[in-house]
């Protein structure tokens, strides 16, 4: 496995608005799937970049190998719950509910989550996170003082 850092290195990643447990979460099912349906010898790699086009303001985190590849025909179904994916004509362990919280915690932290795949070479699961808004230094609108600590240490998503 291989962990690609951005083009213009890692300083470029600005912090995102996320629950860092539940981020460990997605890549954690990503990554899962990726051992599973690669085979042995084969390659993963996880990225990150700064997003653009659709996904500017955003910093998108990939999932990609070189295995088995997921048909045109099932790529919808893998997201659904109780469906456990099958490649090159075996089943492999788990109820297949990975995919499914996948795609629900993406949404809940307002990103999107998508697919590129191609039977017999693999498949790039991708997702994308909030920049943080940075906060400029300064009273707070209401406390009247500067905020206890930057936005690039808090950790939680708050909601509402």
């Amino acid at each position: 496995m291989r962990l690609t850092p951005p083009a213009k290195g890692w300083d470029a990643i600005r912090p995102v608005l996320a629950d860092h447990g539940r981020v460990v979460q997605i890549i954690d099912n990503l990554l899962s799937n990726a051992i599973k349906y690669t085979p042995e010898g084969g390659r993963i790699e996880v990225a990150a970049c700064v997003g653009t086009g659709e996904a500017a303001g955003s910093v998108v985190i990939s999932v990609k190998d070189n295995g088995c590849g997921i048909a045109h025909e099932d790529r919808e179904r893998i997201f659904q719950k109780f469906n456990p994916g099958a490649g090159q004509g075996r089943r492999l362990e788990g109820v297949g509910l990975g995919l499914s919280i996948v795609r629900e915690l993406v949404s809940m932290h307002r990103g999107q989550l998508w697919l590129e795949s191609e039977v017999g070479k693999g498949s790039a699961f991708s997702f994308n996170l909030l920049v943080a808004e940075r906060r400029k230094a300064g009273p707070s609108p209401d406390r009247g003082q500067a905020s206890p600590r930057p936005v690039k240490e808090r950790r939680k998503m708050t909601q509402g």
